[in-house]
């Protein structure tokens, strides 16, 4: 296991080659690739969200990360893609589905009546 310091953090670059091979394997996107398209942009967007919470690697690291590769970034692009991942999601139905492998805090939740006065939640 290989440990990179990053500016004032250390991640786990093995971990995040992993991921970043999976994420690869599972969407068929290259992150080394410039494109600009939406579509593009919101894998990208979800790429560096799934860097920063399973791979807990902050946008620094994200960007040390990419240049290894030959990809350049800067550290605003990545945070603002990031930001922006809630409207991919709801504007991009695979990377709703995409999003919804990794991460499970946007499932939809299933509301059936059970009286008048309360409801009953079921998550899938």
């Amino acid at each position: 296991q290989i440990w990179v310091m990053c500016k004032f953090k250390e991640y786990d670059k093995d971990l995040a080659i992993k991921l970043n091979k999976e994420f690869l394997k599972r969407t068929g996107f290259d992150f080394r690739v410039k494109n600009r398209e939406p579509l593009q942009a919101g894998l990208r967007s979800l790429l560096y969200s799934v860097f920063r919470r399973n791979g807990d690697m902050n946008d620094r690291c994200i960007k040390d990360f990419f240049a290894e590769y030959g990809y350049t970034s800067n550290l605003s692009a990545i945070s603002v893609g990031r930001r922006k991942l809630d409207y991919y999601y709801k504007e991009f139905d695979l990377i709703r589905e995409f999003y919804d492998h990794y991460f499970k805090d946007k499932q939809k939740i299933w509301m059936h009546r059970v009286d008048y006065t309360c409801r009953l939640i079921i998550k899938p």
